[in-house]
């Protein structure tokens, strides 16, 4: 009898032990926290290296600190940005927020001290009301959760190279 019963005991132990394993399989794989990993590209990558010289008359603009401007290049194009701290940035025009909506292109704001999402046609047509740091290309405020895809930069005089790859 009492071997019986340490026989049930057991069967028992096991069936307990797998349903744990179970539902915590099931919770782990349904219950997981929405998260964000900011290192993976949003769209597709695309292959960028271009360079512009400062003394053309279309980048003139971006000699002064907050200057930027628009390339073709990348996805939904690039914006080149001149930091207040002297730096160069460069950004694909994609907000990181729902990419595949047409309106989905991140503009310089009138003051030039966000980027924002939506485009000037000729007045500023917003797309979901996300602005990001120009200097980092961190979200500021808005529905976006990840930062810009930013391009790599080097300059060497008055020429700016842009990449998709380090240098």
């Amino acid at each position: 009898m009492v071997e019986k019963q340490e026989k049930v005991f057991t069967v028992m132990n096991k069936i307990i032990a797998i349903g744990i394993i179970l539902f915590a399989g099931i919770c782990s794989s349904s219950c997981k926290k929405d998260t964000v990993d900011p290192t993976n590209d949003f769209f597709p990558p695309v292959q960028v290296y271009t360079s512009i010289n400062l003394l053309f008359p279309a980048f003139t603009d971006l000699t002064n600190l907050q200057g930027y401007a628009y390339l073709p290049e990348g996805n939904r194009g690039i914006v080149v940005y001149h930091t207040i701290d002297d730096r160069y940035v460069a950004y694909d025009r994609t907000c990181s927020f729902n990419t595949k909506e047409a309106c989905a292109f991140v503009s310089v704001d009138s003051t030039r001290v966000h980027l924002k999402c939506g485009q000037y046609k000729p007045d500023f047509k917003p797309c979901c009301n996300t602005s990001f740091d120009p200097n980092s290309g961190v979200v500021v405020s808005g529905d976006a959760k990840i930062p810009l895809k930013q391009y790599f930069v080097s300059q060497q005089g008055n020429t700016i190279t842009i990449s998709s790859s380090p240098f």
